[in-house]
């Protein structure tokens, strides 16, 4: 009979044996778990990226609604919107409708030349945005990217700019947007950069034709940043060059060359609305016979009235890097005419911020002085 143990006492149990080799933990319950937390993170942090930029519109939303001043170009945007006919299987409108993005915009957009004036108050928040993102990776005090967006975003052209005139406006947002892409592509090594770059100019071709001329002189400028200073702080490799030309340009051409073909399959025509904005055979010869007078003078006043693109431009001197940028933007500009000289001071002025610059005290004192005169010349001049 077995004996009981008495009170007070424990039944013995075996000593603990550790298992060998260990077992690894389980992570079949981590990883997802991980994942999940990594995809709601995302989520959050676009949000936050989108309430952001739509936050930075409302002031361009409220002068969207109380604008009074001259919508002659809005207007024109519209009366080509009401030739689309939407839903129809007939698209020999194609013919009479060029560049078509603005025009699709007001034939989808409600309230007319208003409703325009609000979608591009909507994309000037976009477009700060954007630069805001690429200051801040700079090293850049919050205080000065604040200034410094608001010597762009503050000055009067601006805002009227992207509330009177969307086919404007959205040209040089665009512009913007790709010029930040190709910095992120050729100085982060971020390829992201350089088909945001690519699409973002493919869009501004359907806009304005004269953003071919942009986009040209920004596969250029990648192509000889990537050959001087490497991706992305590295060496290049074999082939780069020609793949980095063929991704910032191929959205653009593919765009022309496809609005040729449906004009051709559907209307019998190829770039009558073109031609008929004055883009014919003889805007070369015309272009070459401008250059001797009226552009170089515009291109002048756009630079007087940037102030912080000449500071950037003399940072640059210092250093010797991206200068070769900032010249061919400002050559592209003067060839790039007939840009208005608002479109011409809001391009020097989005170059000027996404070009990499230096955060010490004298770069950062130069900065904030250049960005006050260029509010104040914004509004006085």
């Amino acid at each position: 009979m077995a004996s009981v143990p008495s009170r007070g006492t424990h039944p013995q149990t075996a000593p603990f044996t550790p298992e060998w080799p260990p077992r690894a933990p389980s992570t079949t319950t981590q990883r997802p778990q991980r994942a999940r937390t990594a995809q709601s993170e995302r989520r959050a942090g676009t949000v936050r990226h989108w309430a952001f930029r739509f936050l930075l519109s409302v002031p361009y939303l409220a002068l969207a609604v109380l604008w009074t001043g001259d919508v002659s170009a809005n207007e024109a945007i519209e009366r080509d919107g009401a030739i689309i006919d939407w839903g129809s299987d007939r698209l020999n409108f194609v013919s009479e409708l060029f560049p078509p993005l603005p025009a699709a915009v007001a034939g989808l957009a409600p309230y007319g030349t208003r409703g325009l004036g609000v979608a591009g108050a909507l994309l000037a928040g976009v477009t700060l945005g954007v630069l805001w993102d690429r200051l801040r990776r700079y090293g850049l005090p919050v205080w000065l990217v604040v200034v410094l967006l608001a010597g762009l975003g503050a000055m009067p052209g601006f805002g009227a700019l992207a509330v009177s005139d969307f086919r404007g406006f959205a040209m040089v947002a665009l512009f913007a947007v790709a010029l930040a892409g190709m910095v992120r592509f050729a100085a982060d090594g971020d390829t992201g950069g350089g088909f945001t770059c690519g699409l973002a100019m493919g869009a501004a071709v359907m806009c304005d034709v004269s953003a071919v001329l942009f986009t040209v002189m920004l596969a250029v400028t990648c192509a000889v940043i990537i050959r001087r200073r490497g991706f992305g702080g590295t060496a290049a490799a074999p082939g780069l060059l020609g793949a980095t030309a063929l991704v910032i340009t191929f959205p653009a051409a593919s765009a022309l060359c496809g609005w040729a073909f449906l004009e051709w399959r559907f209307a019998g025509t190829v770039f009558q609305g073109l031609r008929e904005a004055g883009w014919g055979p003889d805007i070369i010869t015309g272009g070459w016979a401008a250059l001797a007078g009226q552009p170089w003078r515009e291109l002048g006043e756009a630079v007087l009235r940037t102030p912080v693109f000449v500071a950037v431009l003399v940072l640059a001197l210092g250093t010797g890097r991206w200068l070769l940028a900032l010249l061919l933007v400002g050559l592209a500009v003067a060839l790039g005419m007939p840009l208005t000289p608002g479109e011409a001071l809001l391009v020097l002025g989005a170059a000027a911020l996404v070009t990499p610059m230096p955060s010490g005290r004298v770069a950062v004192a130069v900065l904030t002085v250049a960005a006050l005169c260029q509010v104040g010349l914004g509004w006085l001049w």
